[in-house]
This record gives structure tokens, sequence and C-alpha cells, in this order.
């Protein structure tokens, strides 16, 4: 933890900083650490069992840690789940699962509860199911026929950037890679994209070529 309290007085760690406190969110005793050049208070052995400033996960797959925060609230402790579960499916391929990491309100809800930024955990996720330099085909065009026979051959995440789907609607949320872009959050979409590219995918796109292209550059400036 980058503060303590001393005597009820916020510190932040540093190399003239106490070496003993007390935990801001327990109250159990932390001692001042340094590693690589960076100081930090940690809980004294044996210390801070059960203190969610010990016990924050390490990503979206930490299941011993997730357990152990929710376990008092059934509600939590589904939304948990289903965003390991998405987590989970998405390291093993499953690209549905990678869509839903990236842009279900449920997943950013889940790892919200667990202490983690949505903005942080899902792009460092995501990037992490790259491996390597491969490629990536964009099917850009307006016509849902066309799509909708592609997609049947050749998989992939469908991206609408229509306001409307002027009456396919049933017919597009039929699809097991479907997500209209319109009012979602970008920021993930890049990341998303590289998962793509690494797995040697194809991305459709509904919509005008120019509308594809300020769309990724609205996510990249989302994206920071």
């Amino acid at each position: 933890m980058k503060t303590a309290l001393v005597n009820g007085v916020e510190v932040r760690a540093a190399e003239s900083a106490p070496p003993e406190a007390a935990c801001p969110a327990c109250g159990d005793p932390v001692e001042l650490r340094v590693i690589r050049g960076i100081w930090h208070y940690r809980h004294r052995r044996g210390a801070g069992q059960g203190c969610p400033l010990r016990e924050r996960p390490r990503g979206l797959t930490d299941r011993r840690v997730q357990r152990r925060l929710v376990r008092d609230d059934r509600y939590v402790t589904m939304v948990v789940d289903a965003t390991i579960a998405a987590a989970e499916a998405a390291q093993g391929g499953d690209l549905g699962a990678v869509l839903s990491v990236a842009f279900s309100p449920v997943v950013r809800l889940g790892l919200q509860a667990l202490g983690l930024d949505p903005d942080v955990a899902i792009p460092r996720f995501l990037r992490r199911l790259v491996d390597g330099e491969h490629g990536m085909k964009v099917v850009i065009t307006t016509d849902v026929d066309e799509v909708l026979r592609l997609v049947r051959q050749f998989p992939g995440p469908v991206f609408d950037l229509r306001p409307s789907t002027n009456g396919r609607g049933p017919e597009l949320e039929a699809l097991e890679y479907y997500v209209p872009l319109l009012g979602i959050h970008l920021a993930t979409l890049p990341y998303v994209l590289e998962v793509v590219r690494g797995w040697n995918g194809v991305v459709y796109v509904i919509g005008e070529e120019e509308q594809w292209e300020e769309t990724q550059r609205r996510a990249q400036v989302q994206a920071g």
C-alpha cells in the first residue's frame, strides 16, 4: 500500500517515512518496505488476515482471493462468478468470452466489486491473450445479407456501426459474436482487435469505411 496511518495521520511510503504504521483498512501493523526502488507499506507477517488491501486479487482469474472477498454477498458472488467464467473461457480461446470481457457491463461491475479498475484490468488481460504477430481480415460493408452469409462460413465478431438495424435486429442478435457499437465505451476495442489479429481471425463491420476509421480513432483516444 502507498499510504498508512501513524497516530491516526496518513503518511506516504517513502525512504524518510516511519518504519512501522497501521493499515488504513484493518488497523493491523504494517512495515515499510522497498522493492526495486519503490517504497510501500506491507502487512507484518500474520497480520491483516481478510484485509481487502492484503487480499486484492492479482487479476481476473485469481479465484482464491475473489471467493474470500465476496463470500457474504450472493448477488456480488454471482456477478464475480460470471466475470471469472468469461475470463477463463477467453483464456481458452472463446471469442464470445473475449467480447464479453471487453464490453459487458457485468464484467465491469464484477471487477469494481473486487477493487480492480476495469479500464486497467481489461486491457491488461486482453493483451495477455495475444501471442506474437499474426493477421486479421476486416470486411466492411453495409450489406447485412453478405455479412450473414460470410459469418456462417468464417465466424468472427460483427461490429454494427449503424444507429438502427433497419428491421434486421433479430437476425443479427442471433449471431454469436454480434456487438452494436453505438453508445458503447470503446476503450477496449483496440485490444479486442489485437486478440482477433493474434488469432488470425476475421472482423465484420456493418457500416461505411469512414465510420469504421472514425470509430477506431475514438477508441484509441478513449484507450489513452
